[in-house]
């Protein structure tokens, strides 16, 4: 699962967009000894996990990946940067913790369970869940495992009411620093 290679990024297929789906053609699927619906690690200026599928037979091109724009924000990268895929093992999310982007409706918890079956996510990573012909545009700020996890019926979802413009700089901008104890507590 270590084998990685670089790639171009190109426009994802319209019925990809929003559902965490990367597509590469056979002859990278072979490379990275990966299948369609395996978990794949992309790495830009941070990293994300999506899941894999082929290319359509017309479009096989050797040496492109085809994500959608809330992949490429997850990654940091735009069409036609280079990115690193690899095939990675990943847990079952016993627990996940978000925050809405933008003003949502009460929702409930089991509404995102259904919506985000067999969904992989990570830490930091944004998501958008369809909701009466619209999305809603969600953060995760945290899992259970802490590693990447894929959502399933029994995962169990929080969300919090936290600012998120603040956080949603954090995340993005914010880089983490050693701080020592004296620093924490404000002493000199």
């Amino acid at each position: 699962m270590n084998e990685k290679i670089s790639l171009v990024i190109l426009e994802a297929y319209e019925r990809d967009v929003g559902k965490g789906i990367a597509r590469v053609s056979s002859d990278i699927m072979k490379i990275i000894d990966a299948s369609s619906g395996d978990i794949i690690e992309l790495a830009g200026h941070r990293k994300t996990a999506v899941k894999l599928l082929h290319l359509y037979p017309s479009d096989e091109k050797m040496g492109t990946i085809r994500v959608d724009g809330l992949i490429r924000n997850n990654v940091g990268a735009n069409i036609g940067d280079k990115i690193t895929i690899r095939k990675i093992s990943y847990q079952r999310a016993e627990k996940v913790t978000v925050f809405a982007l933008e003003s949502i409706p009460p929702i409930d918890d089991r509404y995102l369970v259904d919506a985000l079956d067999t969904f992989p996510v990570t830490k930091g990573d944004n998501i958008m869940i369809p909701y009466f012909g619209t999305h809603l545009t969600l953060q995760i700020s945290n899992t259970k495992p802490d590693s990447v996890v894929v959502i399933d019926k029994k995962t169990i979802f929080h969300i919090e009411n936290k600012n998120p413009g603040f956080i949603l700089m954090e995340s993005l901008f914010a880089h983490p620093k050693d701080v020592s104890n004296s620093e924490k507590l404000g002493a000199d």
